[in-house]
């Protein structure tokens, strides 16, 4: 027997919200459902990314909004899906398929490494099943600040090094002078292979787990970041701006990511210091 697989036709004015949207899988969904009359709403850490696709979808008559969220944020994921209602209309068809944060082997994995896997995939689809608006309580911020000690260093406690990508490539950066860098920077020289990981970012599992000495249990990780990610022990050099999560310990930052952008397949990479 097979299975039905076609969307169901929506009433007048009503809206798909895909949750975690991308340029790959979301966008195929996306058309899928504009297909069959739906307004969509794109929810993503990145809308920019999403430009070309909105644009598509208007220009083939489907209303269409693309806006940034934290799906960890879970007042600003209940908020955000409550707009595209307002905006678009009722969201009768919602898709949750952010990039997930995946678990290391049980006896690797202390508590801090339960906090991205856990907000992600078990926290973050509650607020978007919600469909009132309810009043928010006062707070400073949406996203708590990581912790400073990792992104105040001034330039000249920076530690230099390069990233040698072959073929002549390479990218420039600074360590800053934390435990965490620090013990990075007493294993250089490094030669790693690289994977791309949700379009935003090459990361690349470390020989040996850094200090964690003084670092922050969650942190965001703008575009050119050196990072540190303590589930997977990984070295992660960022491309594009990823929001605040559990995990993360950022190390320095980039002079430049466009040779990382353009290394679009698994690569080898060497990284050392340069004095």
């Amino acid at each position: 027997m097979s299975t039905q697989t076609t969307p169901p036709v929506p009433p007048t004015g009503t809206t798909s919200a895909l949750v975690g949207a991308g340029p790959g899988r979301g966008a195929a969904v996306a058309r899928r459902f504009a297909a069959e009359g739906f307004a969509i709403a794109l929810l993503a850490r990145t809308p920019s990314r999403l430009d070309d696709l909105v644009g598509s979808l208007r220009a083939g008559g489907t209303e269409a909004r693309a806006r940034a969220v934290d799906v960890r944020d879970r007042a600003a994921l209940g908020e955000a899906r409550q707009d595209a209602a307002d905006d678009l209309g009722p969201v009768e068809v919602l898709q949750y398929s952010p990039a997930p944060e995946f678990l290391r082997p049980v006896l690797e994995t202390g508590a801090d490494g339960l906090v991205g896997p856990v907000e992600t995939s078990v926290h973050g689809p509650a607020p978007t099943g919600t469909s009132s608006r309810a009043p928010a309580p006062a707070a400073p911020s949406a996203h708590p600040s990581p912790a400073a000690p990792t992104t105040t260093t001034s330039t000249t406690d920076a530690l230099r090094v390069v990233v040698d990508l072959g073929d002549g490539a390479a990218v420039t950066g600074e360590l800053d002078d934390s435990a965490t860098a620090r013990s990075l920077l007493q294993q250089l020289p490094l030669t790693l292979a690289f994977s791309d990981f949700a379009g935003q970012e090459k990361i690349a599992a470390l020989p040996a787990p850094l200090s964690l000495d003084g670092a922050p249990a969650r942190s965001d990780a703008p575009a050119m970041t050196i990072g540190y990610h303590t589930p997977s022990q990984s070295l992660v050099l960022y491309y594009d701006d990823v929001g605040t999560y559990g995990g993360i310990v950022p190390l320095g930052r980039l002079g430049d990511v466009g040779p990382l952008v353009a290394r679009t397949g698994d690569f080898t990479a060497t990284m050392r210091a340069s004095g």
